[in-house]
């Protein structure tokens, strides 16, 4: 890998901030990281320069640096598995070094009102793909949603069906790659609207790292991008790079007009796409507005798209208020040569 891609890597960042704490010198850091990573870190030079230039991605994260997390994940996950009963170890597909891989793309489950015959179609039609994404709404979190409710249906009983869900996903596929999305990130609002700003340390629950856990094959997204601002610093991960030219994102953005969603997002990525160092986009996917699209903009280079949804019909989705627009059951197909996506060979396809 590299040189330059560690310094927007918070694990690096994070081990030499601990390690110059613990007073240990810059060449037996540079020994410990090319051990622990397969960045090219060139030189403890090169390593100390270029760390001091970066350090100000950790600004807003010194904190958990300092402060250890009350959270026990392995802890936490033993206690929800006691819940739902669930005793045994899901054994892992193995990853294959292969030149050509294929992504499915499933967007928007909205556990635990996802359409369980339309997700048991896609993946039993493409098990044979390399790595499955999930860019947002995995989770609903209906019970600390701010819509009004007309029924009751509690996060513990949530949480029960995603983790059958997880173990049956991991079974499958090799990658699982999970962006947040607003529905996840209910219960992280929840919290903030209740509690002092200075007291959220106590409660950073994270229920996609809870039931991912013990799944060495799944990736949460967290911390995409760093960059600082006036307010210190902004963690963006609300979108990811899927091999070298492929983005997909769960902005949250939405319009009654077909596209525009995607395209304001797409245009956000183009305009701030230097402070990300994302370089050539050839396919930009946007999950969020439930519906299934592929459109080509500039010269034809780049494909603009939207991911669909493995979703029931939301309530709030045909109230009186007439706000969304009905949306489309289905899913990509990402075909990439050595992390170069062929955008004539991707596309989408519709559930019925």
């Amino acid at each position: 890998m590299t040189e330059t891609r560690w310094t927007t890597d918070l694990n690096v960042l994070g081990d030499i901030t601990l390690s110059r704490r613990n007073n240990i010198g810059w060449g037996d850091i540079y020994s410990a990281l090319c051990k622990k990573y397969e960045y090219d870190f060139h030189s403890p030079e090169s390593l100390r320069k270029r760390f001091s230039e970066n350090e100000y991605r950790l600004e807003g994260m010194h904190q958990y640096l300092e402060e250890p997390s009350n959270i026990n994940y392995e802890e936490a996950y033993a206690a929800l598995c006691g819940y739902v009963g669930k005793k045994t170890t899901t054994k892992q597909p193995v990853a294959k070094n292969k030149k050509r891989t294929k992504i499915l793309v499933m967007s928007d489950t909205h556990i635990p009102f996802h359409n369980e015959k339309v997700m048991r179609e896609i993946v039993e039609l493409h098990k044979d793909a390399d790595c499955l994404v999930i860019p947002g709404d995995i989770l609903d979190c209906y019970a600390v949603s701010r819509f009004s409710k007309k029924k009751q249906f509690p996060l513990k009983d949530e949480l029960t069906i995603a983790v059958s869900i997880f173990d049956w996903l991991v079974s499958v596929f090799p990658k699982i790659i999970i962006l947040e999305g607003n529905h996840t990130d209910r219960v992280r609002k929840y919290f903030e609207s209740r509690i002092d700003p200075s007291l959220l340390f106590l409660v950073k629950y994270d229920l996609l790292e809870l039931i991912a856990s013990p799944y060495s094959n799944v990736q949460i997204v967290k911390e995409s991008y760093q960059f600082p601002n006036g307010n210190g610093s902004e963690v963006i991960n609300y979108f990811t790079k899927v091999g070298e030219d492929c983005l997909i994102g769960h902005f949250e953005t939405s319009s009654k007009m077909p596209m525009k969603a995607a395209m304001t997002a797409y245009e956000w990525l183009t305009s701030w796409g230097n402070y990300f160092n994302i370089n050539k986009i050839t396919l930009f996917l946007q999950a969020h507005t439930h519906r299934l699209s592929k459109y080509p903009v500039g010269d034809g280079t780049t494909v603009v798209g939207e991911t669909g949804c493995v979703a029931q019909i939301q309530d709030y989705a045909v109230d009186s208020g007439a706000k969304y627009s009905a949306h489309l059951n289905g899913y990509w197909i990402v075909y990439q040569d050595n992390g170069i996506t062929d955008i004539n060979a991707s596309n989408f396809y519709i559930c019925k």
